[in-house]
């Protein structure tokens, strides 16, 4: 049973050693796609400012032309467009930490349940080494007097 029970133990332990190293290939892919939306925001942001200052210098030219008013109407249009791109990023952004931040807090809980098993498997080592080690101490002094 002994035997049976370190396999037992080795084997839960491979299961969680695999486990959390997906948790890690998760946690880093994920923390890649939230670099990306980052910079993505950022660049929407440069873009919907350069927008916001062509139709404040469209406005400021107040000329009533036709023209003006389509090219205000269009700006306006991919302003609010922008706009809500930027949004669903942040949302996407946010998300993204949420999760993030989940993973972290699973992939500790099992470095934890890790070390745990190990030590308990380190534990069960010295043990039956010791009991290994008190056997043939025991055998050894019976074996010359039983001789």
């Amino acid at each position: 049973p002994p035997d049976r029970r370190q396999d037992d133990m080795l084997e839960r332990l491979l299961v969680e050693k695999e486990r959390a190293t997906r948790a890690e290939t998760t946690l880093q892919v994920k923390s890649a796609e939230l670099t990306t939306l980052q910079d993505q925001k950022v660049k929407d942001a440069v873009k919907l400012a350069t927008l916001e200052a062509k139709l404040d210098a469209l406005k400021s030219q107040g000329t009533a032309s036709s023209t003006t008013k389509a090219v205000s109407q269009e700006a306006e249009a991919k302003i609010k467009e922008l706009e809500g791109q930027l949004a669903v990023s942040d949302r996407e952004l946010q998300v993204l930490r949420l999760r993030e931040g989940a993973e972290k807090e699973s992939l500790h809980a099992q470095e934890t349940l890790m070390a745990s098993c190990f030590h308990e498997l380190g534990l069960r080592y010295q043990k039956l080494r010791l009991q290994d080690q008190l056997a043939q101490m025991q055998a050894s002094e019976r074996g010359p007097s039983g001789s």
